[in-house]
């Protein structure tokens, strides 16, 4: 008899159970945040609500995560088909539209990351107008800090803001797939000709020839010259920030997908 023959479950019914304690954790964060969102880190191993900021409530659409949360609920309602996970996703929407209406926080290339989740997603099973629309809005602001002759996409900050100037980061291939909805959505290649031509800015200069990644890029934001490698949340400038290459993996990929 070998290891494998003791097993005490098989990997489906160790499948079956992961799958059931994330959905009653998904459940469970339906009854604490309803249709508020959680802060960025946990705080004793749990999740409170996103502290106020930025003139904002507590609990209020800000920061560049919020759409994860309801990313759940479209995951969770994709394991269940769950009437009560669909009305719980689609209970963003709104929040969204607003923030796009009333201009909260809106200047970080982040929108891919909060618009694909929270509005891509319910346009494209639901044809939600309202969603629709704060998705193209979204990559419409998304598409002004495409900076020119350089021809990529400013990660942080007010575009004039001379230290965030010519910047973009690893995590901005997470963001372009709003750009390639939004081209094939409404037949315009501009968006996603943005997109490929930063994907490209990044794989020659943000991808180093050893297979790791700089956390960000600095190019000049007048001639298009690249200019340097810098980290903002790794150890240095020449080291390779763990979450960071995953992003790079993973965004390269959904890129590729796309291109």
């Amino acid at each position: 008899m070998t290891a494998t023959d003791v097993r005490p479950h098989s990997d489906a019914e160790s499948t079956a159970a992961a799958v059931t304690a994330a959905i009653l954790t998904v459940d469970a964060n339906i009854a604490t945040f309803g249709d508020r969102y959680p802060a960025d880190t946990t705080d004793a191993n749990r999740y409170p609500l996103r502290p106020p900021s930025g003139g904002q409530p507590e609990g209020a659409n800000v920061g560049w995560t919020t759409s994860f949360w309801p990313g759940m609920l479209w995951l969770a309602h994709d394991l269940t088909g769950d009437e009560r996970h669909l009305r719980a996703a689609l209970s963003h929407v709104d929040s969204f539209a607003a923030r796009m209406t009333h201009s909260i926080d809106l200047d970080t290339h982040d929108l891919g990351f909060l618009y694909t989740l929270a509005c891509v997603t319910p346009a494209r099973r639901t044809g939600d107008p309202q969603a629709r629309d704060a998705a193209l809005a979204a990559a419409d602001h998304l598409m002004t800090r495409v900076l020119e002759p350089a021809g990529i996409i400013q990660a942080w900050g007010d575009l004039n803001d001379p230290r965030q100037r010519g910047r973009t980061i690893i995590d901005s291939l997470m963001n372009t797939p709003l750009l390639f909805w939004a081209s094939r959505t409404t037949g315009d290649d501009r968006y996603a000709a943005a997109a490929r031509r930063h994907t490209a800015q990044l794989r020659q200069h943000i991808l180093r020839p050893d297979g790791t990644t700089f956390h960000t890029f600095y190019w000049d934001p007048a001639s298009g010259a690249p200019l340097r490698g810098e980290t903002e949340q790794g150890h240095a400038d020449h080291s390779c920030w763990a979450r960071g290459q995953a992003w790079g993996i993973y965004g390269f990929s959904l890129n590729h997908r796309h291109i």
